[in-house]
């Protein structure tokens, strides 16, 4: 599976929510992108190394990379749908 299957099922599963704000999180998913495209390029090419990690490693890691030095809620939120789309 690749960063943009990943990308198109947590997409397509969140426009199909209830959702009040589907873009909040949809706009998170951005930012956690973002920083997986630069600062872990071999997840982004290859998601499946994710099951090498906890998800609260990754939480952690993504953190580290942002200036507040803490995931959001729906930043949280998006980490936790990309582990559940990988099945781990």
């Amino acid at each position: 599976m690749t960063w943009s299957d990943i990308r198109t099922i947590y997409t397509n599963d969140h426009l199909t929510k209830p959702l009040v704000s589907p873009a909040t999180r949809l706009n998170a998913y951005d930012r956690i992108e973002a920083i997986v495209k630069i600062h872990f390029k071999d997840i982004f090419n290859n998601p499946a190394l994710l099951k090498e990690l906890s998800k609260n490693e990754f939480k952690s890691q993504l953190a580290k990379f942002k200036t507040s030095g803490v995931l959001s809620g729906s930043e949280e939120s998006v980490v936790n749908g990309i582990y559940k789309i990988l099945g781990t």
